[in-house]
């Protein structure tokens, strides 16, 4: 089992006598905290800096605002990774390069240290994070780790038309729903404000709509609290939600959110793609 397993769409029961997770989330900018509270501990992410055999003392750096940090948290004793293959090993502290990108979850201890008590932050959990936020959309793209990507937020869209639009979207409710909303457009929208036309091959298009369950970050996004009892089933799944391009520089991101799908959302004409994209469609037609 790969790591990215753990990237597959989160799913979230609401069952009668159960919590509630309350959506505070549910449609947000991408602006992940390094550090963060969340309902499965304390988290920090960033780079490692050190990692030392003899004390078992990790050192990360990670950006807040315009510097860097630096977090020093104790690996406990014993602690086992689980592989790809779903089987558990110890994980030996110099296997933990510099340079890799972890979140670490961790537990504020008091420990006798000299003679005194002081606070220790002890690692109970490591998640192995890609090379950048990016990895998991080079992957369903089927681009190489080292393909440069760039987040333009600002950028307009092309301006042919028909508008060239290749589906790289893993979660067959959400692909159902946009080509429905593709149909509609063109049928009601696009004389005045220009086609819309789905391709196969992503050579040819002139930008990429990407969906895929869960984040390159995962826990970023569940950092949320638990609510209150009470309500019947549903389904809610985690999914990251993009708009891209590919020239000769590398892959541009024009735009890229974080989600939430329920069946009953998925089942609607319109979703958070469609909007942003009928949304770019509009303005570029008033320019």
């Amino acid at each position: 089992m790969s790591w990215y397993d753990s990237l597959r769409c989160l799913t979230v029961n609401f069952m009668r006598g159960t919590f509630l997770i309350l959506l505070v989330l549910t449609f947000v900018p991408v602006a992940f905290a390094q550090k963060a509270s969340t309902v499965f501990g304390e988290t920090v992410k960033g780079v490692v800096v050190t990692a030392n055999e003899a004390t078992r003392e990790i050192t990360l750096a990670y950006p807040d605002k315009d510097k860097t940090q630096t977090f020093v948290a104790v690996l406990e004793s014993g602690y086992k990774q689980k592989l790809r293959d779903g089987t558990l090993r110890e994980l030996a502290i110099s296997e933990l390069k510099s340079g890799l990108r972890l979140r670490l979850f961790y537990k504020q201890k008091t420990e006798m240290v000299n003679g005194r008590k002081v606070k220790v932050a002890v690692i109970n959990r490591i998640d192995f994070l890609g090379r950048d936020e990016y990895t998991k959309l080079r992957e369903i793209l089927d681009l190489p780790p080292s393909f440069p990507v760039t987040r333009v937020e600002s950028a307009t869209l092309p301006a042919g038309d028909p508008l060239k639009i290749h589906l790289s979207i893993a979660a067959p409710q959400v692909e159902k729903r946009f080509l429905r909303w593709v149909k509609q457009w063109n049928a009601s929208d696009a004389r005045k404000y220009g086609r819309v036309e789905v391709v196969s091959d992503r050579a040819q298009a002139d930008i990429s709509a990407v969906f895929f369950c869960g984040t390159d970050d995962m826990f970023d996004f569940v950092s949320f609290p638990m609510g209150i009892q009470g309500y019947d089933l549903h389904e809610m799944s985690s999914g990251t939600a993009q708009f891209v391009i590919k020239d000769a520089e590398g892959l541009k991101v024009l735009w890229l959110r974080l989600v939430l799908e329920t069946p009953e959302r998925a089942e609607k004409l319109q979703g958070l793609m469609e909007r942003e994209l009928e949304k770019r469609l509009k303005a570029r037609a008033r320019k």
